[in-house]
């Protein structure tokens, strides 16, 4: 998933940062497995971007997840440390 969204987003120089930053997410977070996985991966990218300055115009709609889900997975599941 995380691959596609940063093509999609037009990110893809980000993406060993992206794939390295899931890795340890996952790692210390194995909760994730249980989740959506395109919602977790959504909100790895967007906090990503969002910690790095990176602005993204319609994030959540060319990643087709709604702002609150985007919020909720980005809060409930732990993904704020990044």
């Amino acid at each position: 998933y995380i691959s596609k969204i940063a093509e999609n987003n037009s990110i893809l120089e980000y993406i060993e940062d992206l794939n390295t930053i899931t890795e340890h997410i996952l790692q210390h977070k194995d909760i994730l497995y249980s989740s959506r996985p395109e919602y977790v991966a959504c909100a790895i990218v967007k906090k990503f971007c969002d910690s790095k300055g990176i602005y993204i115009k319609s994030f959540s709609k060319i990643n087709k997840i709604s702002d609150n889900a985007l919020k909720k997975s980005i809060v409930d599941k732990k993904i704020m440390n990044i």
